[in-house]
Formats: C-alpha cells, sequence, structure tokens
C-alpha cells in the first residue's frame, strides 16, 4: 500500500494483489472493507480515521484501487466512529513517465498527450510502472481518447 497526503485528502493506493479479488459491488461490502481497512492504517501506520469522510475509490481491474479520503469539518461527531460517503468509479491508471523507452514491452502501451508521455498496463503480469512515474487516476479517459498511441505491440 501506498499512502500520500495531499493538501486535505488522504490518498490510498492499494495493489490489485492487496485486495484479495475483493468484489466492489455492494457498498456494505465496501463499507465493511474500508472499515476494516482504516483499522490496519491506525495499527501499522498510525493513522486514525474518525468523523466523516468523502471517499472516492478509483478501480482498475489490473492494477487496484485508489482511496481519496477527504474529512468533512463537523461541528460536532461522536468520537471513534466513522461514517463515510463514498463514490466508485471504474477507470484505467496511467503512469505519468520522462523516458518512454523504459517501457517497450507487450505489457504497455505509451501514449502521449499535452507534452507528456503516459504508461498504460496492458496485462497482470511484470511490474508496475508506479514505482518510476506519477500516478495519474483522474482524467485518464480524456488522455486515452485525445492522446496519440506511440506504440501496440
Amino acid at each position: 500500500m501506498k499512502i500520500e497526503e495531499k493538501d486535505d485528502e488522504l490518498v490510498l493506493f492499494l495493489k490489485k494483489q492487496e485486495m484479495n479479488d475483493f468484489c466492489f459491488e455492494e457498498l456494505d461490502e465496501i463499507e465493511e472493507y474500508f472499515r476494516s481497512l482504516f483499522l490496519n492504517l491506525d495499527e501499522y501506520y498510525h493513522i486514525t480515521i474518525e468523523g466523516f469522510y468523502n471517499i472516492h475509490v478509483y478501480l482498475d481491474e489490473i492494477e487496484g484501487m485508489v482511496l481519496t479520503l477527504k474529512k468533512e469539518d463537523l461541528d460536532y461527531y461522536p468520537f471513534h466512529q466513522v461514517e463515510m460517503q463514498i463514490v466508485k468509479e471504474d477507470t484505467t491508471f496511467l503512469y505519468e513517465i520522462e523516458e518512454p523507452l523504459d517501457f517497450l514491452s507487450s505489457n504497455f502501451d505509451i501514449y502521449v498527450y499535452q507534452n507528456h508521455f503516459y504508461v498504460k498496463k496492458k496485462t497482470k503480469e511484470g511490474y508496475s510502472p508506479y514505482e518510476w512515474g506519477k500516478l495519474v487516476y483522474e482524467g485518464t479517459k480524456e488522455i486515452l481518447k485525445r492522446g496519440k498511441l506511440l506504440t501496440h505491440v
């Protein structure tokens, strides 16, 4: 799991392997999964999740899931409780990279869009480029639609 704090949001990236092929169809199941995830955050990373959160879930069938958690500032909220409003979106993760030649493989498609290079992972096999590039999970449909595909092996 990768954790980032951005402005007033907490962003979590979970690889597909870490999700144990969990199905994110029913809202009750999603909330139950998140509650156990939040307990793990507290236990292993000392990040306490309490209060009311707006949670945006970005799901990629190959790579995994990104959660953006934004806490709402409420005047009063019971201590040690978590409530959440969840918005789920199926998306395709892309990685903004500097050197596209590193990703010349049948496992990746490379796009160029507005003078930036993006990699899309095509298979579950192989390494994940999230360690070498900036993960992009919002607005990827626009990049895939309007970007120029440089490779298609």
